[in-house]
C-alpha cells in the first residue's frame, strides 16, 4: 500500500486529462522495476505541457500507461487516468480502441517503425479515419486523407499519398505520423520524442507544424523531450522527471529563470550557451540514474546532488513537494518557496490511499 498524493494545476472544468498516482512495474528475474512511481498531473485543454528528464526518468512508460498501450508483462499497478471525465485507466482493450486515435492519440519517436512498410501511406491515413469514422465512403476517405497530407504539409499529397513509407524522408514520415495522430481531432495528442531522429532544420518544421495544428485543432499537447530548448519554445508548462517521479512543476519561464530542484538545476547547467568555448567542454551531471529494482530509501537524486550529497536527511528520508509558486512544487528538502511569489495550498495535500 502506497501513500500518493494529487497534483491539481488547471481548474477543474477546464482540465481535460488527469493523471493520478499513476504507477508503472515490470516484473523481471531479480524484482519489480517500478518505471512509474506515483506520478500525478493536470492537463488543461489547449495548454501544452512539457515532460522532461533523462533516459529512464520515465517519459516514454508515463506515455504508454496513459495511453493503455504498456508491453507486458509490464503493467499499470496503481492510480487512475480520467479523460475528459472518464477514467479510462479502468478500459478493457477493445473500449480503450475506441478512445485511441479519437480522444487521444499519440506520435512515436521513430515514424519508420510506426508506420507499416507494406502498405502505402494513403492506406494507412484512411485506416485511422475508417476505425472513428466508419461512415465516410471511399471517396470521402480518400479525400480527407489527401487533406490530411496537404494540411502536414506533404508536397503533391494526391500523388505521394499511392507512395509507400521507405519512398519518404524522416521529416515526411513524421508529418505522415501526426496526420494520422490528428486525423480524429482528439482532445489530446502525445508527442513522445517527435525529433529526436530528424536533422536541425527539420526539427524545426516539425515543431512549428505541431504548433500550427494544436491551435488549428484546440489540442492539448504533452510533449516528452530530453531537449529543454524545444520545450521552453514550445511549451506552457513543464514536469521534471526522475526515476519515475515528477520532481519539479513549474510554468516555463520560472523553471528557466529560477529552477528549484537541483537535478533541474543540473539539467539547465548541462546545456551548452552562446558564449561557451570548446575549452569549457560540456557540464555533466556526476554519476548515474538510480537502480529502480531497488528504491532508495531516501531522495532518489542524493548520490549526484551536489547540495545533499552525504546529508542524511537526503539519504533517509523522502523529499516532500514543497509549493514553490502558485501550484509549482519540488521535490526537496531544500526547496523554499521562490521570494515574493504567491502559493497555492501544497499540490500534494490532498492525501490518499493507492492500494497496489
Amino acid at each position: 500500500m502506497i501513500v500518493e498524493s494529487s497534483v491539481s494545476t488547471p481548474e477543474s472544468d477546464d482540465r481535460v486529462l488527469r493523471v493520478e498516482g499513476l504507477r508503472t512495474g515490470f516484473p523481471t528475474r531479480e524484482g519489480m522495476v517500478n518505471a512509474l512511481d506515483g506520478v500525478s498531473f493536470d492537463l488543461a485543454r489547449r495548454e501544452r505541457l512539457g515532460i522532461v528528464g533523462e533516459s529512464g526518468s520515465g517519459k516514454s512508460s508515463l506515455a504508454l500507461s496513459i495511453m493503455g498501450l504498456v508491453p507486458r508483462p509490464g503493467r499499470v499497478l496503481a492510480g487512475t487516468v480520467t479523460l475528459n471525465g472518464r477514467p479510462i485507466s479502468r478500459f478493457g482493450d477493445e473500449r480503450m480502441s475506441r478512445v485511441r486515435g479519437r480522444q487521444i492519440s499519440i506520435v512515436f519517436q521513430d515514424p519508420l517503425t510506426a508506420l507499416n512498410p507494406v502498405m502505402k501511406v494513403g492506406a494507412q491515413v484512411i485506416e485511422a479515419l475508417r476505425v472513428h469514422q466508419p461512415r465516410l465512403g471511399r471517396a470521402a476517405l480518400r479525400r480527407r486523407a489527401v487533406e490530411l497530407l496537404d494540411s502536414v504539409g506533404i508536397v503533391n499529397p494526391q500523388r505521394r499519398i499511392d507512395d509507400y513509407p521507405h519512398q519518404y524522408s524522416g521529416g515526411m514520415r513524421q508529418r505522415v505520423a501526426i496526420a494520422m495522430a490528428l486525423a480524429n481531432d482528439p482532445d489530446v495528442l502525445i508527442a513522445d520524442e517527435p525529433t529526436t531522429a530528424l536533422d536541425a532544420t527539420t526539427q524545426a518544421e516539425i515543431v512549428a507544424l505541431l504548433q500550427r495544428l494544436a491551435d488549428e485543432h484546440e489540442t492539448a499537447i504533452v510533449l516528452i523531450s530530453h531537449n529543454l530548448a524545444l520545450v521552453s519554445e514550445f511549451c506552457d508548462r513543464v514536469l521534471i522527471m526522475y526515476a519515475g517521479r515528477v520532481v519539479e512543476q513549474a510554468d516555463v519561464p520560472d523553471v528557466f529563470r529560477e529552477p528549484a530542484h537541483p537535478y533541474t538545476q543540473a539539467l539547465l547547467g548541462a546545456i551548452p550557451t552562446s558564449g561557451s568555448s570548446r575549452e569549457d567542454g560540456l557540464a555533466a551531471i556526476p554519476g548515474s540514474p538510480p537502480n529502480l529494482l531497488k528504491p532508495a530509501e531516501g531522495c532518489p537524486f542524493e548520490p549526484r546532488c551536489a547540495l545533499g550529497q552525504g546529508k542524511e536527511i537526503c539519504r533517509t528520508a523522502k523529499p516532500p513537494a514543497v509549493p514553490i509558486a502558485g501550484a509549482s512544487f519540488a521535490e526537496c528538502h531544500f526547496a523554499r518557496p521562490r521570494h515574493g511569489a504567491g502559493v497555492s495550498a501544497s499540490p500534494r495535500d490532498e492525501t490518499r490511499t493507492v492500494g497496489s
